[in-house]
């Protein structure tokens, strides 16, 4: 993944430059869309951890293809746009995967990790604003969504919106 990083890096200079950024700015969006619906489904209404961050990651998906086809990649592909979404899915479900394996992972093995992270949150007086629950689901939300990120920008660059 390191070889395939730089050559992206390396190709498309400015155009690069330029879809960084926007990249970031779709990813924040769907970072708010995918938390907001994990941390509703979880800890308002009771959901399954991992379920709910499937639903959150689907939402997301949906919203990442239209803002990244249009705005951040600038596609102009009319004829194929069936075969580009389905391509897009299944890049997206390989980045769902990894955002959950690294959300599984961290949520209910390495607990350890979020445990710590509460107590930074407890050390600077914030465990009265932010409840463990909610820091323990969230270190693990977005350490997931890092490691999903890397993966979707390489391959709908690579793979789906070739520029």
């Amino acid at each position: 993944m390191a070889e395939a990083t730089a050559q992206i890096i390396n190709a498309g200079g400015q155009k690069l430059s330029r879809q960084i950024p926007k990249f970031a700015v779709v990813g924040v969006l769907n970072t708010i869309i995918d938390i907001g619906i994990v941390n509703v489904m979880v800890l308002m209404l009771g959901f399954n951890p991992v379920i709910s961050n499937i639903v959150g990651v689907s939402v997301a998906i949906i919203n990442s293809y239209i803002l990244n086809k249009y705005w951040t990649f600038k596609d102009k592909e009319k004829e194929h746009v069936a075969q580009q979404f389905g391509i897009f899915v299944v890049l997206s479900l390989a980045g769902m995967a990894i955002n959950t394996a690294v959300f599984y992972f961290l949520y209910t093995m390495w607990t350890w990790s979020g445990t710590f992270a509460f107590s930074i949150v407890k050390l600077i007086g914030l465990s009265s604003i932010f409840k463990e629950s909610f820091v323990l689901l969230n270190w693990a939300k977005a350490w997931s969504i890092a490691f999903s990120m890397i993966w979707n920008f390489i391959a709908y660059r690579k793979w789906t919106f070739k520029s």
